[in-house]
């Protein structure tokens, strides 16, 4: 730093401090005349000149903002502005792809053939709150029973034919669906291993096939067994023929020697005392008698009274022992089997009759042959009880008529609930000859409808 810049330094701290004893002098003699000009109040005098400005002190803090002034008076209004230029169209609120084209395929929303504001609708709206739940609507009546799916030919009943697993029972096992298309030609696989070489077949004459050319194997007798010696299966026996002409009757023939009396047991040709067997003196015919017999207890006919003989166990052998030849045999014990399968509906209350509940099956049967068979069904009520019904094996002449238990008045009870429970029948009756109708049968004598059943299934043989 040179000299002249100390001095340029010392001479601007001295302004400084002289003006600022100028400033507090004059605030002094401010302040003196303001307390004498309150304290002797004189008549002013004129107005002095403005004094020099003195140097601006330095700045002061910024005081606190106050309060927002009243609001001025309303400004006139300008003049209207010049019209501005039309703008374009705006997208029409149905456009929905901004093509400015009704396409009615897409944007016709109300299907009435006419884009327009009816075709309008704004962007989805936020899922309103879940509503409260609604009252449960009434069961709606039962429908119709559909048509079994093993029931090929939709008549309705269990024919034959439709048991495809032949357990004799149809159900859905017995389903089969539609005949799929043929499926594509699998590739040629390849060409296998040539097999072993087969043993030598047995020649068409050798009958008893022991390998062996046996006399009897030379049908055509010429010493060669070969093709010629071969014979096919008997055929059936051909129609008979017609029956011949009598002949003419042959000459009588000569007289033949005469015969042994029957009382000549020796036959020695002459009546000896012990062939009177009468002893009416006379020999004839009375005196006839046949060889002796065996009892008819002597199975063996050893002429001895064996143990197994004494066929009643009374250790006597008599006529009571005594057992005829074997019968013929009787005809096959079972000659028709039917069941029956299928939904049971409402059973109504208040019944003093039997009736079916489902399904049934029909059988023939003649005076003698007896129905025999059994059927469950689970049932229930689906609302109140318990209530009392009577349940078992019925039959009825087919097409109509009464339904009645196989067991008359020896019938069962029970006590139904809303607990589906599965009650069985099972029983054998002789009704006489002629058709039936077979099932299970409820009568049903509470107030309420049994009403909540799934399927019954049964069977009926019968039998002779």
């Amino acid at each position: 730093m040179t000299e002249a810049d100390v001095g340029g330094g010392r001479s601007s701290s001295r302004a400084d401090i002289v003006g600022k004893a100028l400033t507090g002098i004059a605030i002094a003699i401010a302040v003196v005349a303001l307390i004498l000009a309150w304290v002797l109040p004189g008549q002013a005098g004129p107005r002095g000149a403005a004094g020099t400005a003195g140097i601006a002190g330095p700045q002061g803090t910024t005081g606190p903002t106050g309060a927002e002034g009243a609001q001025g008076a309303a400004g006139q209004g300008g003049d209207p502005g010049v019209a501005g230029a039309m703008g374009a169209d705006g997208l029409a609120c149905w456009d929905l792809n901004g093509n400015a084209v009704k396409d009615v395929a897409t944007e016709d929303r109300n299907n009435d053939f006419v884009v327009n504001v009816q075709d309008c609708a704004g962007t989805q709206g936020a899922q309103g709150p879940q509503g409260p739940t609604g009252a449960i609507g009434s069961s709606g009546a039962n429908g119709a029973d559909g048509i079994s799916c093993w029931d090929t030919d939709m008549d309705g009943i269990n024919d034959p034919p439709e048991d495809a697993n032949l357990d004799l029972v149809f159900d859905t096992l017995d389903c089969r669906g539609p005949q799929g298309p043929t499926g594509a030609t699998g590739a040629t696989g390849a060409t296998g291993a040539t097999g072993a070489t087969g043993s030598a077949g047995t020649p068409c004459w050798d009958t008893n096939m022991n390998g062996v050319n046996d006399p009897s194997e030379d049908v055509n007798l010429d010493l060669s067994y070969n093709t010629l010696d071969c014979q096919g299966p008997q055929g059936p026996a051909g129609a008979t023929g017609a029956a011949g002409a009598t002949g003419t009757t042959g000459a009588t023939g000569p007289q033949g020697p005469a015969g042994t009396p029957c009382w000549d047991t020796n036959m020695d040709g002459v009546n000896d005392a012990s062939e009177d067997v009468n002893l009416d003196l006379s020999y004839n015919t009375l005196d006839c008698r046949g060889a002796t017999g065996y009892h008819c207890w002597d199975t063996n006919m050893d002429g001895l009274n064996d143990p197994p003989e004494d066929v009643n166990g009374d250790f006597m052998f008599t006529t009571a022992d005594c057992q005829g030849p074997t019968g013929a045999t009787g005809p096959s014990g079972i000659v028709t089997t039917g069941i029956f399968n299928g939904g049971v509906g409402p059973i109504a209350g208040s019944s003093s009759v039997y009736v079916f509940a489902g399904a049934w099956v029909t059988v023939s049967t003649n005076a003698s042959q007896r129905l025999m068979g059994a059927a469950e069904a689970p049932l229930s009520l689906s609302a109140g009880g318990p209530q009392t019904f009577e349940y078992g094996l019925c039959f009825r002449t087919n097409g109509g008529g009464p339904v009645n238990n196989f067991v008359g008045g020896a019938y069962s009870q029970g006590e139904i609930t809303t607990t589906r429970v599965s009650w069985a029948g099972t029983a054998s009756v002789v009704p006489g000859a002629g058709t039936w109708d077979v099932g299970f049968c409820v009568k049903n004598f509470g107030a309420l409808a049994i009403d909540d059943n799934d399927f019954v299934n049964g069977w009926v043989l019968v039998t002779n």
